[in-house]
């Protein structure tokens, strides 16, 4: 790209206007077909407006005419990237550094797989190497002043209060303050409180959800301690922090912080069992929450911390991480508690686990511990169904409202499981999902497949491990159906 800097598309597409980019490079390529790098352009620019069959069949033209090519091959990596399925865009961006390995973007886009693959130390050196090739380049100019020079600017202080003696308390203090607010660039963090060091590990009660039925359990919930009293949040492995009610804000003085989001209310303390929370930025709703509770509870709350769901046992246990060595986040821990763990893409507040399927293809799922039933997305359904009529069968739920299920049962293979036949799989459109994380998602995997098990998460390393208590050929969810449906944070 950077003979051509300067050009009416690359300008226009740096300014962000990419359907204008879009013709321009069309155009161009229309009048120079076997242009490679008019070709990559155009696939990252029907990605970023979200045309993304369309880039698909750009970037599969732009390969087949040149095979060998760096540029062809990271075009496509980008699509597969996108398409959720980042295992084959690392294959692909191997093979464009063999083709090429100074080919800046092939970097740049391997910096972004890596970040979501928990493995920030590798991260930041293919965005340095990115910049050592092309530091004009935009986008690797911002992934570079975004990424690399914040992690030098807390290596430096670091060493500063490291190698200074008799610092002063508050210069040492406001040095502090400064590395904490640039820490959580470096890694897929989504914390939206200060978690105080109260206690190095916990256990706590989760409480079984019943509202219609007592032996149909519909979700797991922790005891909040609030300046108001105390009550009730669901626990959601998808969900981000906290999220409460108008009316529990209301009743706490919670009011907006007009710097933060909308949407948001500022939680000044929260206490569940021994830790506490302060300074929390809050999603609040006016919508009716299950059973009257006082909101969600994301698990990323606990991420500085070894987090084991005991749905079996109904507890949740709290150890402390492995030691990481540096102060900046590192690639996975390969720690030896952590054996047996399988990694999964961590993006934002979503654990993205790669799920196998029988036709050997394998799709991102959000764990969703929130949800009654697993979903799947129409469209990954089909490709993985021995069906093609009558494919989805709509059941009344407890809700008195109407739910496609798939008629298929699925066999799927799910992180150290061993494969398992799972029905009941409830038909749920991602499509917003898909536009926060930049991924396409396959599905949700609900309370219906995690129950039986208990689950180990590893925030800080993108790890996870499922103990299975219940042993079945074919699992199975609940009989009544859904009492409650919500928008996924």
């Amino acid at each position: 790209m950077a003979e051509r800097a300067g050009n009416p598309a690359d300008a226009a597409y740096s300014d962000g206007n990419y359907p204008s980019a879009e013709e321009l490079y069309a155009k161009a390529l229309a009048e120079r077909p076997q242009d490679v790098e008019l070709s990559a352009a155009l696939v990252r620019t029907l990605l970023q407006e979200g045309k993304i069959e369309l880039a698909a069949t750009q970037a599969d033209s732009g390969v087949a005419a040149n095979p060998h090519s760096a540029a062809a091959l990271t075009a496509v990596a980008e699509v597969e990237l996108r398409q959720g399925r980042p295992w084959l865009a690392m294959r692909l961006l191997n093979a464009a550094k063999t083709a090429d390995p100074c080919f800046a973007r092939s970097h740049l886009i391997r910096s972004r797989v890596l970040r979501i693959d928990s493995m920030y130390a590798s991260e930041r050196a293919e965005i340095q190497r990115a910049y050592e090739i092309d530091p004009a380049d935009p986008e690797i100019k911002s992934a570079w002043k975004g990424v690399v020079y914040p992690a030098q600017e807390v290596e430096s202080l670091a060493q500063a209060l490291a190698s200074t003696k008799d610092i002063e308390p508050e210069v040492r203090k406001k040095a502090d303050a400064t590395m904490y607010s640039i820490l959580p660039l470096l890694s897929e963090t989504s914390q939206t409180c200060e978690v105080l060091p109260t206690a190095e590990s916990a256990t706590l009660p989760l409480l079984p959800f019943t509202p219609d039925d007592p032996k149909q359990i519909e979700g797991y919930r922790l005891l909040v301690q609030l300046p108001q009293g105390e009550t009730k949040f669901l626990v959601d492995t998808a969900a981000s922090g906290f999220y409460v009610s108008r009316a529990l804000a209301e009743a706490n003085g919670w009011k907006h912080d007009p710097k933060a989001a909308d949407g948001t209310v500022h939680v000044d303390n929260v206490r569940i069992g021994p830790l506490e929370f302060r300074d929390c930025t809050a999603g609040v709703t006016d919508a009716a929450l299950p059973d009257k509770s006082g909101g969600f509870i994301g698990t990323d709350v606990f991420a500085s911390y070894l987090i084991t769901l005991d749905f079996p046992s109904a507890k949740v246990t709290l150890a402390p991480l492995p030691r990481q060595a540096g102060v900046l986040p590192g690639d996975r821990s390969t720690s030896p508690e952590l054996a047996g763990f399988v990694p999964v893409y961590h993006r934002g507040h979503y654990l993205l686990l790669p799920v196998g399927f029988k036709n050997k293809s394998r799709k991102l799922f959000i764990l969703a511990s929130s949800m009654v039933y697993s979903t799947m997305t129409s469209e990954a359904a089909h490709s993985v169904s021995r069906l093609t009529l009558n494919f989805t069968n709509p059941e009344r739920t407890a809700s008195h409202t109407e739910e496609a299920f798939f008629r298929d049962t699925f066999e799927m293979q799910l992180a150290n499981l061993p494969p398992a036949r799972y029905r009941h799989i409830l038909e749920f459109d991602t499509s917003t999902i898909d536009r926060k994380v930049g991924l396409q998602i396959a599905g949700m995997l609900g309370l219906d497949i995690l129950r039986p098990t208990t689950v180990h998460l590893d925030y800080r390393d993108g790890l996870v491990k499922f103990e299975p208590v219940i042993e079945k050929e074919e699992i199975t969810p609940f009989t009544k159906g859904l009492s409650r449906t919500r928008q996924v944070n």
